[in-house]
Parts: C-alpha cells; sequence; structure tokens
C-alpha cells in the first residue's frame, strides 16, 4: 500500500488530475463537494458515483482517493478506516489537500517517511501543469510538466508511485 498526499492551490487542477487517474483505474472516490466528472470513465471506475464520506468499497479497488480532504466531518476518523482497509485489500490511499500543512490540522499525522508527495502548480504565464513528486525517505524530488490532466495521471512516475510498495509500514507488515 502507497499513501500519496496530493497538494496545489486551489483551482490548479487537483479533482482534474483525480478524475483523469480514474479513467483507467478502479477508484473508491470519497469526496465531501462530490465533483467526479470523467464523463469517459466505465461505471464500475467510480463506484457509486463517490461518495461524501468514507465506507468501505463494495467492488474491487486499487486506489482510495480522498479529494477536498478539508471539507469532510471527522477526517481524521475516516481516514484512519480507509488506511485500515487500504492495507488489509492492498490499494494506495491518495489524500488531496490544498497545502500539506492541512493534515496536521485535521488531525491527520502521517510520517514523511510513509507517505508520497504530488505537488501541481501552474505558472501564469503557461498553462502548463508542473508536477513534483517526492517519494517517502527520499530528499530529492522528481520534476515534470505536462498539458493536459490525463499526461500526468498516465505518467510513468505517477504509475510507478501508484505501482510499487514504497510505504515502509506496508514493508514492515509483509
Amino acid at each position: 500500500m502507497n499513501t500519496i498526499v496530493m497538494s496545489g492551490e486551489t483551482g490548479v487542477g487537483k479533482t482534474r488530475v483525480v478524475e483523469a487517474l480514474g479513467v483507467s483505474r478502479r477508484v473508491m472516490l470519497v469526496d465531501p463537494l462530490l465533483q467526479w466528472s470523467v464523463p469517459t470513465a466505465p461505471a464500475e471506475t467510480v463506484p457509486g458515483d463517490g461518495h461524501q464520506q468514507w465506507s468501505a468499497p463494495t467492488g474491487p479497488a486499487d486506489l482510495v482517493v480522498f479529494d477536498h480532504l478539508s471539507f469532510l466531518p471527522d477526517a481524521e476518523d475516516q481516514v484512519r478506516q480507509a488506511t485500515a482497509w487500504c492495507e488489509a485489500h492492498q490499494a494506495n490511499l491518495l489524500l488531496v489537500v490544498q497545502f500539506q500543512e492541512d493534515l496536521a490540522s485535521l488531525g491527520i499525522s502521517i510520517p514523511s517517511d510513509e507517505h508520497a508527495t504530488v505537488s501541481l502548480s501552474r505558472s501564469p504565464q503557461a498553462e502548463a501543469l508542473r508536477i513534483s513528486i517526492r517519494y517517502p525517505g527520499e530528499t530529492t524530488d522528481w520534476n515534470a510538466t505536462f498539458d493536459t490532466y490525463l499526461h500526468v495521471a498516465d505518467s510513468t512516475a505517477l504509475t510507478r508511485l501508484l505501482k510499487t510498495t514504497t510505504n515502509r509500514r506496508s514493508r514492515k507488515a509483509s
């Protein structure tokens, strides 16, 4: 299981990247704002079209996503339950916030060596989306620029992040 924290300012495109991830993966979406809008995603990709709060998926899920986490009531407890489910089912967990510091304000504590970070930004001069990924326990970032959200979701680095078990907690459990 990987725990991934995605951050970026309002309007940078975090939700669009999450939507693009859902096109080729079985995603369980928890979003108190329910903004899922991928018209090309197969019905089984978006179980129940998203949920406003955590409940264990009834079908298979490769990725559990909490989008707009800062708006979720009792976020700490819901993330704790989802983490336990993800560990038991070898699914990845993606927490989407505006700033990394938002996790602490919600009472969610994940040591930096136990989660990867994905930071999105956009230059005012360009429409390109800049992505920065830091793997657990590393001190350097992988950086790239993409022209569409789908290219971010399909990028080798993000695909690798979602496929490999880099979370130390998972390695200790195995």
